[in-house]
């Protein structure tokens, strides 16, 4: 594959929400790689001298750490405010939007899971700065290994789950795609494979490509039904299997640079002796999803990577 000349890479993810601690195994992971690009984590602002205060011992990360004030989940994660207060707050505002259409992008942002806004937060910050590949990813459940210098590859790659998960097999995909689509559209695509929305990366066009079609899909759809659940991932493969995305790169578990590890059977998963997982052919993948549904597998890298 064509690789990029001037290699400028960034890891997002979302943390808010997380106590630093949470994310502690995710960033010292990376700083076992050979990754010296920028890692940004997404956080309230309240959490940012928090996060400072506890990763300024890390005086080993050869990456650089930066964060970004974000307003993902402050809504949703408020305590201040009881579960049903919120519903009513979000079935009211549908009434505003309604009436004044324009304010529809910033009331799913603030109203909207953070499974769902986080992406307005991803667009806007490619936006204002200069990279030349990017990955999307959780922060809590995912480790990083291998030779970063694997990610300057051109074209969209997307996590998949085991082959064995399908759409119409799964209740949480049922019920996202029902939800938005309707069970007639689930029909046509119940025996797809499940891609996961937990990792993905690619060159820069690539990814702002995807943003900017799973934002503009956000936006199509009716205002109460993006602000009430987080339905990004259905939204995301049902993108997938209209091929809405282009220079599409599916990452099998254990047969690529993602491995997402949910439902793998644990007779599958090996590691070497450096407890680094390794595909079934013995190479290695940069990202390792859900490694925390096994715990045995979450036990080493504990040990490991803490």
């Amino acid at each position: 594959m064509e690789k990029c000349s001037d290699f400028r890479p960034v890891i997002m993810g979302a943390a808010t929400g997380y106590s630093p601690d949470k994310v502690e195994l995710f960033l010292n992971s990376i700083s076992r790689t050979n990754y010296t690009g920028v890692v940004t984590l997404f956080l309230n602002g309240s959490q940012i001298t928090e996060y400072k205060d506890f990763f300024k011992k890390r005086t080993d990360y050869k990456f650089s750490l930066e964060y970004v004030d974000s307003k993902i989940g402050t809504f949703s994660s408020s305590k201040s405010i009881s579960k049903n207060f919120k519903k009513c707050i979000r079935f009211l505002s549908k009434f505003i939007v309604s009436s004044e259409p324009k304010l529809k992008k910033d009331f799913i942002y603030f109203f909207a899971p953070p499974h769902v806004s986080r992406f307005f937060d991803y667009h806007d910050y490619l936006q204002r700065n200069n990279f030349s590949h990017v990955v999307l990813t959780d922060t809590r459940d995912v480790i990083v290994q291998g030779d970063l210098n694997e990610l300057n590859q051109n074209g969209l790659f997307l996590g998949m789950e085991d082959k064995s998960l399908l759409l119409g097999k799964d209740s949480f995909h049922i019920k996202w795609i029902s939800d938005v689509y309707g069970k007639n559209y689930l029909k046509e695509i119940t025996d797809k494979q499940i891609s996961c929305a937990g990792v993905t990366f690619g060159d820069y066009q690539s990814m702002s490509n995807y943003l900017e079609v799973m934002i503009n899909e956000f936006m199509s759809l009716p205002y109460y039904t993006m602000v009430r659940s987080n339905y990004d991932q259905g939204i995301h493969n049902k993108l997938l299997y209209s091929d809405e995305f282009s220079a599409l790169h599916l990452c099998q578990p254990l047969e690529s640079k993602i491995a997402t590890l949910g439902v793998m059977n644990v007779d599958k998963i090996n590691l070497n002796q450096d407890a680094i997982l390794l595909n079934l052919d013995g190479t290695i993948p940069l990202f390792v999803h859900q490694y925390d549904r096994h715990e045995e597998l979450e036990n080493i890298f504990t040990e490991k990577y803490l």
